[in-house]
């Protein structure tokens, strides 16, 4: 399959579409963060870092190209610590969703 057909394929799948990534400045996260984004998709980048967050933002506003591009989020929430798990998931779903305002589509 040549790669005009598959972005043609897929290019209005996540067109307006709300995505949450957790661990979405590096590695995995941040690739997968990058593609939703070029597709049009609002993203919402969780981490534990402020600094690197705001670096992964100033990334992803950089590797874009297409003019679809979606809006970025980020939200810097440590989900490592064990006692406060379901309190701090709970914070980052109710800011992808703007206190329920918001359907999340896609949680990676």
């Amino acid at each position: 399959m040549s790669g005009g057909s598959w972005s043609a394929k897929y290019s209005s799948k996540l067109l307006e579409k709300r995505v949450l990534i957790l661990g979405g400045t590096s590695g995995i996260g941040f690739c997968v963060a990058q593609a939703v984004r070029e597709f049009g998709a609002t993203v919402i980048v969780s981490g534990s870092n402020q600094s690197k967050l705001e670096n992964a933002v100033k990334r992803l506003e950089k590797s874009c190209l297409n003019s679809a591009k979606g809006t970025i989020r980020l939200y810097a929430q440590d989900l490592s610590e064990v006692t406060t798990l379901e309190s701090d998931l709970e914070s980052i779903l109710r800011l992808a969703t703007e206190d329920g305002s918001k359907k999340l589509d896609h949680i990676v």
